[in-house]
C-alpha cells in the first residue's frame, strides 16, 4: 500500500512538474486557467483515478471514480482566473520568499465585489508549483456565497462552500477529494 502511495506521488509531481507555467507570462498574474487546464490534461493522460469525500450537514459520502474526467473535476479550479485583461491592476501582489524551501506569491483584491478575493501560489526552490489556495465570493440580493478551494501537488485537493441564500437555511459542504492509482 505504501509502496503504491509513493508511486502515485511521484508519478503526480513528475506530470504536475511538466505542466507547469512561468510565475508569470505576457500578464502580471499566474494563469491559474491554463495551469489546472494543462494539468487536467495530463491527468486524463495519465489514467489515475480519484477518491471524493463530500461532508455536509446530513452526512457523508464517500466515492471512488476510476475515470475521472478532470477537466470536469478541477472545474472550481479553472475558474479561478484572475488573469484576464480586465482584472489587470486589481490585484496587490505580495511576494515571499522562503530561504531554502521555495516562496508564495499572494494575490489579494483590491476590489470590494471581485469574485477571486485572495489567491496564493506556493513554489519550491526550483520554483515548480506546490499549492494553490484561493478564497472566492460572489453576492447579490438573492444569496451570499463563498468558497475555499485548497489545492496540493501531491494529489489532494479541498473544496470547502457555502452559500447563504435570502430566504431559507445556509448550505455549506466540504469536499475532499485525492488523486488514487486505479487498482
Amino acid at each position: 500500500m505504501r509502496k503504491a502511495h509513493l508511486i502515485v506521488s511521484i508519478l503526480l509531481f513528475v506530470f504536475v512538474s511538466s505542466c507547469v507555467e512561468p510565475i508569470r507570462q505576457d500578464s502580471s498574474y499566474f494563469n491559474c486557467k491554463n495551469y489546472f487546464i494543462a494539468l487536467a490534461d495530463s491527468l486524463q493522460r495519465s489514467k489515475l483515478g480519484l477518491d471524493k469525500t463530500i461532508f455536509t450537514e446530513n452526512g457523508n459520502e464517500q466515492k471512488k471514480i476510476a475515470a475521472p474526467v478532470w477537466k470536469t473535476e478541477l472545474s472550481p479550479f479553472i475558474e479561478i482566473d484572475i488573469n484576464k485583461p480586465a482584472l489587470k491592476g486589481t490585484y496587490k501582489i505580495l511576494e515571499e520568499n522562503r530561504p531554502g524551501s521555495g516562496s508564495v506569491v499572494r494575490y489579494e483584491a483590491l476590489e470590494q465585489n471581485a469574485t477571486v478575493r485572495k489567491l496564493h501560489i506556493e513554489y519550491d526552490s526550483k520554483k515548480n508549483v506546490t499549492g494553490v489556495w484561493a478564497i472566492t465570493a460572489t453576492s447579490n440580493p438573492y444569496h451570499a456565497s463563498t468558497d475555499t478551494l485548497v489545492f496540493h501537488t501531491n494529489g489532494n485537493y479541498e473544496i470547502h462552500a457555502s452559500s447563504d441564500p435570502a430566504l431559507g437555511r445556509r448550505i455549506a459542504f466540504d469536499l475532499y477529494g485525492k488523486i488514487t492509482a486505479i487498482k
